[in-house]
């Protein structure tokens, strides 16, 4: 399987625009994220390509989280969102919204 698979994350409170894009490639995923929060940008200039089982990979040892914790707020769903996304690409998950909802 190969093409691109596209997230839009809407962060919550910061109202960012966040897209990301990921592209397999044989065993890798190419990842281009669109964002105007600079601290996901900076992210993403860090962050340009991984191998596809990643997404399986344990919390601590996974380089999508190791490397938002150098530049991202702790709650911020872009990692997961791009995990997701790589999930998809490779044919490890289906397409399925995932979403937080906060009940008052």
């Amino acid at each position: 399987m190969t093409g691109v698979t596209k997230v839009k994350v809407d962060p919550g409170i910061c109202k960012r625009k966040v897209l990301v894009k990921v592209e397999r490639s044989g065993s890798k995923a190419k990842i281009s994220i669109k964002s105007d929060c600079p601290l996901v940008t900076e992210f993403s200039e860090k962050l340009k390509e991984l191998e596809g089982r990643e997404s399986t990979r344990n919390l601590l040892k996974n380089i999508v989280y190791r490397t938002s914790s150098e530049c991202l707020h702790t709650t911020c769903p872009v990692p997961c969102a791009i995990l997701k996304a790589v999930e998809v690409e490779f044919g490890f998950a289906a397409k399925r919204d995932a979403k937080i909802s906060f009940i008052d």
